[in-house]
């Protein structure tokens, strides 16, 4: 709308909205941060972030993920941080589920 003849001072400011859409995004990401499982799209197309809840202080993660409903499994990359991105998905596809 910036530079828009028909809207030349919108209420709210459109740096207000801006400012308004960032912190959501931000209360999204730490609302999904604290959920056990949580999975996000990810930054890329065909891809996913997917939280665990933290185990302790020194552990490593094994990830896992079924497009069957857990009739077979797929095995990630282990890490040491309680969220992995899983990259190399159909876009019209789904993850129904990870470990």
């Amino acid at each position: 709308m910036t530079g828009n003849p028909h809207f030349p001072s919108p209420v709210p400011t459109l740096a207000q909205v801006q400012a308004d859409v960032d912190a959501l995004r931000d209360a999204q990401l730490a609302a999904e941060a604290r959920v056990r499982g949580a999975a996000r799209r990810g930054r890329v197309p065909g891809s996913i972030e997917v939280i665990a809840a933290s185990a302790a202080r020194r552990a490593s993660y094994e990830w896992g993920s079924s497009t069957d409903g857990g009739k077979t499994w797929v095995s990630l990359p282990v890490t040491l941080q309680a969220k992995t991105i899983v990259t190399g998905l159909s876009s019209r596809g789904r993850v129904a589920r990870c470990f």
